[in-house]
């Protein structure tokens, strides 16, 4: 190894990658002089500017990949819906499949991506249908997707309560105790005393979505 102090260095464009071009800004060196320090170029990602793979525009903010180009942002749209609509297929696949005529009186509540209110939480066929009617509009609006089918199932969901644990609370308690306090502690008359107290506690129920179940849409109802 050769000390390089004191003497000059010749910074070279970086080598481009697939769908790349060299900054103009720093010439593709990833460096820019400020009273005689270098400082990373700003405009660019060591010397690169990464392009649209479709149309070759470059794209304006750095590790942000999406194109402004009408017909790009709209194949991007596709491809968004064709990888969700494969992503949901694997799921069901692998689903319980539910089909009953009133699964509500199973699941308070049911889920899914198309439903674009309360955060894709539903308690009613209805609310989900005219969710539903609502986004094909919007979507079909921006959109050409003569392969675009309705989904055939959403989710179940399971419930979750306000609930503490024993154990971390005395692991935590006795932190700084000697080595075998924790072990001297009545584990079970605590947790007994914690059940007791989250039981009686209300308006703590949180419902999240089960894949583990789909339940089938009535679209005979729509």
């Amino acid at each position: 190894m050769e000390n390089i102090l004191g003497k000059k260095i010749e910074l070279l464009p970086c080598k481009l990658k697939e769908n790349q071009i060299h900054c103009e800004v720093c010439g593709g060196i990833g460096w820019l002089s400020d009273n005689g320090h270098l400082k990373s170029c700003p405009h660019c990602s060591n010397g690169a500017i990464d392009c649209c793979p479709e149309c070759g525009t470059p794209y304006e903010v750095r590790y942000v990949h999406r194109c402004k180009n009408p017909e790009c942002n709209k194949n991007y749209g596709k491809k968004q819906a064709e990888e969700k609509i494969k992503r949901e297929a694997k799921r069901i696949a692998n689903a319980e499949k539910i089909d009953i005529p009133d699964p509500f009186e199973k699941f308070t509540m049911l889920y899914s991506e198309y439903y674009d209110k309360n955060e894709g939480y539903f308690t009613d066929w209805d609310e989900f249908f005219d969710s539903w009617t609502e986004y094909i509009d919007e979507y079909d609006a921006d959109h050409d997707l003569p392969l675009f089918e309705r989904p055939e199932y959403v989710w179940g969901t399971s419930c979750t309560k306000i609930s503490l644990d024993a154990d971390w609370i005395i692991e935590q308690a006795t932190d700084d105790l000697w080595e075998g306090a924790s072990d001297n502690c009545d584990y079970k008359s605590l947790q007994e005393a914690l059940d007791k107290w989250c039981a009686e506690q209300s308006g703590t129920e949180t419902y999240l979505e089960n894949y583990k179940y789909a339940v089938r849409i009535p679209w005979e109802l729509y």
